[in-house]
C-alpha cells in the first residue's frame, strides 16, 4: 500500500458529507466515556493539589491542628504569615472554628485554642465538626450522642432552675424594699403623731 494512497484515502473519507462521520465518532466515543474522563480530571485536580486529601480550607488538617496544639492560639499575624493566607479567609476560618467552639476568645480578646485533644481537633476538621464542647461539663461529646442529648437536657433544666431561683430572689428584694418603705413611712407617721 502506498502511504500517500491510504492517507488520501482516510482524510476524503473524513471530509466526505461535511465531516459528519468523524465528527459522529467523536461524540460517540466522548458519551462513552464520559465517566471515565470525569473520574480521570478529578483524580488529576486530586493529584495537582497534594496528596493530603483531608483539606481544612486548602491546609492539610494534620499540619493545622498540630500547629494549633503546639502555639494553643490563632492569631492574626502568626496565621496569616504561617499558612499565607489572605485576611478575608483568616477571618473565615477564625469564625468557624469560634462558632463551632475549638477557640474561645482568651486575654487581649485573642482567639485561643479551647482544651481539646488532638484526635478530637484532627476529627472536628476532618468530619465537619462532629462534636459539641459543653459548658457546664468542660467535656466534648459527639453532637448527635445519648450523652450530649443528656447532657443539654440537663444543663438546659439546671438554667430553667437558676433563672426561677433568680427570679424569686428579686421578687423577695422587691418585696423587702416595699416593706423597708412601709416601715419607714410607718415610722414618721409614728413620730408625727
Amino acid at each position: 500500500m502506498v502511504p500517500q494512497f491510504a492517507l488520501g484515502l482516510l482524510t476524503s473519507a473524513a471530509a466526505w458529507n461535511g465531516y459528519k462521520i468523524p465528527l459522529f465518532s467523536a461524540l460517540l466515543l466522548v458519551t462513552l466515556n464520559a465517566k471515565r474522563v470525569y473520574l480521570w480530571t478529578k483524580q488529576t485536580n486530586v493529584r495537582r493539589r497534594g496528596s493530603n486529601q483531608h483539606n481544612y480550607h486548602g491546609i492539610p488538617v494534620g499540619e493545622l491542628a498540630e500547629w494549633l496544639m503546639k502555639k494553643r492560639a490563632f492569631k492574626r499575624d502568626e496565621s496569616i504569615k504561617q499558612w499565607a493566607l489572605s485576611q478575608g479567609k483568616y477571618v473565615k476560618i477564625a469564625e468557624e472554628l469560634e462558632k463551632h467552639g475549638v477557640l474561645e476568645r482568651g486575654d487581649n480578646h485573642a482567639r485561643v485554642l479551647r482544651d481539646i485533644s488532638m484526635e478530637q481537633l484532627v476529627r472536628q476538621l476532618r468530619e465537619d465538626f462532629p462534636l459539641v464542647y459543653s459548658e457546664e461539663r468542660k467535656v466534648w461529646a459527639e453532637r448527635n450522642g445519648a450523652f450530649e442529648r443528656w447532657a443539654l437536657d440537663h444543663d438546659a433544666a439546671e438554667r430553667k432552675t437558676d433563672e426561677r431561683i433568680a427570679r424569686k430572689e428579686r421578687k423577695v428584694e422587691r418585696l423587702d424594699q416595699k416593706i423597708n418603705e412601709r416601715s419607714s413611712m410607718a415610722d414618721v407617721l409614728a413620730l408625727c403623731q
